[in-house]
């Protein structure tokens, strides 16, 4: 049996966002961020939090301009790299796609720091709800 956090995949631990409160996200930096919540859904519809959630928390580093997610946390995921295919900035949102794997995957950061995450695998999907933060703003 395939386990369920593998699937997610980095992508899914986006998830994890909390930006800058005012103003457009800025491309030129990366993000630090954290999920909030996420819910699986499989084909039957038996929706629950997914098993990843037990080992929260969960941070990805978003790096627009590299087009790179890459998971932080937790430890055993460290360092998985996942690329960024599709890339739209708009005046208070970032637009971001891609493809892990077996699974696609969609996420909108909007200029408040919130992010919703969805991901398409072959009998399930997955809503991931993140907060960002620019890399600048983790520092003391």
């Amino acid at each position: 049996m395939i386990n369920r956090s593998k699937r997610i995949g980095a992508a899914a631990l986006f998830a994890a966002p909390l930006l800058m409160a005012t103003g457009r996200p800025p491309a030129d930096e990366p993000f630090v961020c954290a999920i909030t919540s996420a819910v699986e859904c499989p084909s039957d519809l038996a929706c629950e939090a997914p098993e990843f959630l037990r080992t929260l928390p969960s941070f990805l580093h978003v790096d627009l301009d590299r087009k790179a997610v890459t998971m932080l946390a937790p430890e055993e995921r460290r360092g998985e790299v996942t690329p960024i295919l599709g890339l739209e900035q708009l005046e208070d949102r970032v637009l971001l796609s891609g493809i892990e794997g077996d699974r696609s995957w969609s996420a909108v950061i909007l200029d408040d720091g919130t992010m919703s995450l969805t991901i398409a695998a072959e009998e399930s999907g997955f809503v991931v709800f993140a907060r960002c933060l620019p890399e600048s703003q983790t520092r003391p």
